[in-house]
């Protein structure tokens, strides 16, 4: 794998060669620890494209994927908000229908007691106020 192979590169090569050139005290010595770092470094940075690369990649298909998922959630938001929306107006529609067929076999025997006790007061005795006629 090629994250492995760049990892074992800068763990086991790169940096023990760094730490030498760091330990070495005369000039001759240091340039030639030197041009070992940087022969390691060089061999490590096609690695380094490719990593990137493979990365760019990665991070346009997750792009994709969140995009893709955000778009799906919104779409769901929007599907729920408009069945909210239905199921409140039928629900508002049946109460309306309630509240009428309620208001209406309460008013219904109100009224015709209210016509008895009309007849009443004007003397027609009928014996009963039934409700409903």
């Amino acid at each position: 794998d090629i994250t492995d192979f760049y990892n074992k590169g800068i763990v086991n090569d790169l940096i023990p060669a760094i730490e030498k050139r760091y330990q070495q005290k005369d000039a001759a010595a240091i340039q030639a620890v030197q041009k070992e770092v940087e022969k390691i470094a060089g061999d490590l940075v096609p690695i380094t494209g490719q990593l990137t690369d493979i990365l760019r990649v990665l991070v346009t298909r997750d792009e994709k994927i969140f995009n893709d998922d955000m778009e799906s959630a919104d779409v769901n938001c929007h599907r729920v908000i408009n069945n909210s929306t239905v199921f409140s107006i039928i629900a508002l529609l049946a109460g309306a229908v309630m509240a009428f067929f309620i208001t209406r076999s309460i008013r219904n025997p109100i009224l015709a007691m209210v016509g008895g006790a009309d007849k009443f007061a004007r003397g027609d005795f009928p014996g009963e106020i039934l409700p409903g006629k």
